[in-house]
């Protein structure tokens, strides 16, 4: 089991984009990089590009700029007067890349599909679908097992819809041959893992013909190489994190303009309770008591601490009650009868924010009397080093990127940290 600390959640991004639609397009071409290859984008083969993935495929419904789920694919989501069956009314005209219709049939074989074929994101999210059926061409029925408060945003404005004749009969473990197929704004027309994707725009869009004609991802794994290429004009643009003075420095420096707004993501400090010395509560306790959220948002830029515990504040059901609280004092008494060896910090290489954050931990860490050194990895050696893909967890503790939203139900916490057949020793 891995258990989580949140640090601060919904931090400020810098460089953020989405293309509009509707009007004539503004671009003929917009690159952006990324730090590494994602296979072939699709909801089974991503692993960090999610946001491309919905270049390529839609959901069903899509959350907007304050994070509230709004339709999407759907023409309309009804509940029934219980909140456990929902019918959704799917628009019509919408076609798959190939130049297939789009229909209930499709959203009923989604749901059956990745409620069985295991994806450590999405699966989870159709634990309360009882039954899922296709009513007519355009008509969708779901029935819950209870009312599910949070389905709305997790699956509905989450779940890539799958065209089923591409999908269906595709063997464990594979995805389908050819090119990858959606319904989304762009279509993948080339995916390479040395030169990246090129995208084009899907001109029959049902939400009109998107502004940006290509759009062009290099793979470009150095942070320092990434930021040379935004210098040389060799990219347009960066979707990053940044803490907000060096965000000032890089517009100032650059010459170009910095759009920020809220990432929808949250820091955290995972511990390894696998193995010492997080094993023992005690070694947790006085690490948590070390940590001042206030003072670490302060050096790492705009966020909102997690002090009332792992549902943002925002959310109709956070804790109303303060459940974080500094005390060196405690913490050094803590550290001083543990005699804890130096405790080792992971944290992304090429992630400015995470990377700070992981700083200011060693740093509180030191301030509450232990001993702690950051170690710095790049993303798929940290992967690695925290257990993803089955691999052996061999952290101490390490600072990642997690889901922030506001919306979340509260239920999502068992699914987060609970164990299953699947992930259990």
């Amino acid at each position: 089991m891995i258990a989580l600390a949140a640090l601060a959640v919904v931090a400020g991004a810098a460089c953020l984009c989405s293309p509009a639609f509707g009007a004539p397009p503004r671009a003929k071409l917009v690159r952006l990089p990324l730090p590494k290859y994602d296979g072939t984008l699709t909801p089974y083969t991503f692993e960090v590009g999610y946001p491309l993935v919905t270049l390529v495929y839609d959901t069903l419904l899509w959350r907007d700029k304050g994070g509230v789920a709004r339709p999407w694919l759907a023409q309309s989501v009804k509940r029934s007067a219980g909140g456990r069956r929902l019918t959704i009314r799917l628009r019509d005209g919408v076609r798959w890349h190939d130049g297939r219709p789009l229909t209930a049939a499709d959203v009923a074989f989604t749901f059956d599909f990745v409620a069985r074929r295991y994806h450590p994101r999405f699966t989870p999210q159709l634990t309360d679908v009882e039954q899922v059926r296709a009513a007519d061409r355009l008509t969708v029925t779901v029935d819950l097992r209870r009312p599910s408060l949070g389905f709305d945003d997790q699956p509905l404005a989450d779940l890539p819809i799958l065209p089923r004749h591409l999908w269906q009969g595709v063997p464990e473990g594979s995805v389908p041959s050819g090119p990858t197929v959606g319904s989304g704004p762009y279509r993948l027309v080339e995916a390479r893992r040395k030169g990246g994707y090129r995208f084009l725009a899907n001109r029959a869009y049902f939400k009109g013909r998107p502004q940006v004609d290509r759009i062009r991802v290099p793979i470009i794994r150095q942070e320092a190489r990434t930021y040379s290429a935004l210098r040389r004009r060799n990219v347009d643009m960066l979707p990053v994190s940044l803490p907000e003075q060096p965000a000032k420095n890089l517009g100032r420096s650059f010459g170009i303009n910095i759009l920020s707004g809220p990432s929808y993501s949250g820091t955290a400090l995972i511990f390894n309770l696998r193995r010492p010395p997080f094993d023992r509560p005690a070694a947790r306790t006085a690490v948590a008591r070390s940590i001042d959220l206030g003072r670490i948002i302060q050096n790492v830029g705009p966020a909102t601490p997690a002090d009332r515990g792992y549902v943002h504040p925002s959310s109709r059901w956070a804790s109303r009650a303060r459940l974080h609280r500094v005390d060196l004092a405690a913490a050094r008494r803590a550290f001083s009868s543990l005699e804890l060896p130096a405790i080792r910090i992971l944290a992304p290489a090429n992630d400015p924010v995470r990377r700070e954050a992981g700083r200011q931990v060693v740093l509180a860490l030191r301030r509450g009397g232990g001993k702690a050194r950051l170690i710095e990895l790049p993303r798929a050696k940290l992967g690695r080093a925290i257990g993803e893909d089955g691999a052996s967890a061999s952290f101490d503790a390490a600072i990642v990127s997690t889901p922030a939203l506001a919306s979340y139900d509260p239920d999502f916490l068992q699914r987060l940290f609970g164990s299953d057949s699947r992930s259990s020793p």
